[in-house]
This record gives structure tokens, C-alpha cells and sequence, in this order.
């Protein structure tokens, strides 16, 4: 498959299984954590809201809605003040081209939130996930199961 993202930057880090996955996740997010526990929470709250929104609007324009049994894709739009945006993908739809789309997003006053991605196979929270990716604006994190299906270069 050709290679869809272009990583330069954010490093892109290939784990083998989801168990390491969820380990190098939870490690970058503690670190993100302390950041946001400083900021004002109505400051972070809002921050989080205008990036919900434009990767609501990405992800709604290719996929349609997240709403809804028949959806292939879901925004957790809960709000815990970590700076992690999470979604859940049916694996085959999942546009790829959209982590270059995501990544710029991700900086400036969004500099420090980032995106956990779990991927199903058919049905999303039908069995165990097939694949997890994490993406900041310096790293992208996948399991080995989604190099290939993403087009990345590993």
C-alpha cells in the first residue's frame, strides 16, 4: 500500500500489541495531565469544545454522523479535562488521509491535547478492538495490526 501519511513529524511508533499500546497511551497522557491540571479549567474546557468541534466536523463530512446504530464511527464527547479526544472507528472506514488533516490541529493553543483512536473490525464495541492509535502534534503511536490498513510507513 502506498504510504498516505507523510511523518516527518509527529514520530511515528509502531507497539505490538495492544497491551503495549494502552501502556505507552496512558504514559504520554499522565504526562499531558499535570499541564492541564494548572490551566483554568472553563480556559481547557472551551479549548476542548472547539477541538471536539473540528474533529467532529472532519470525521461528519467524510463518515456522516456518529450518532445512531448503523454509525461506523464514535466521538466520546465526555469531557475529563485530560486534553484526549477519543473516537472509535469501523477499521475499513477510517480515512486514513485524515491523521495528516488531525496532526496540524493538535498545535498552537491545542498543543498538548491529543487523539486515541480504537479500531474495530466490522462492528464498533463488538468483541475486543483489532488496533489502537494515539496521535499528538510530536508522535503518532500505532499497533502493528494498523500499519498496513493505514498506509503507514513503519
Amino acid at each position: 500500500m502506498q504510504k498516505v501519511v507523510p511523518f516527518s513529524e509527529p514520530k511515528l511508533k509502531v507497539l505490538a500489541t495492544l497491551k503495549e499500546f494502552e501502556r505507552a497511551f496512558e504514559q504520554r497522557c499522565d504526562a499531558a495531565r499535570a499541564r492541564f491540571e494548572s490551566q483554568d479549567e472553563k480556559h481547557h474546557a472551551e479549548l476542548d469544545m472547539e477541538l471536539t468541534t473540528k474533529i467532529d466536523d472532519l470525521y461528519r463530512a467524510v463518515l456522516g454522523p456518529w450518532e445512531g446504530p448503523e454509525a461506523d464511527w464514535w466521538h466520546n464527547m465526555d469531557f475529563y479535562g485530560d486534553g484526549v479526544r477519543a473516537l472509535r472507528f469501523v477499521l475499513k472506514r477510517f480515512p486514513p488521509d485524515s491523521i495528516a488533516k488531525i496532526a496540524p490541529l493538535l498545535t498552537g493553543k491545542h498543543d498538548g491535547f491529543s487523539m486515541l483512536v480504537w479500531f474495530w473490525e466490522k462492528q464498533i464495541e463488538e468483541g475486543k478492538p483489532v488496533g489502537g492509535l494515539w496521535l499528538s502534534a510530536r508522535e503518532l503511536i500505532v499497533t502493528r495490526s494498523l500499519v498496513e490498513p493505514l498506509g503507514l510507513a513503519a
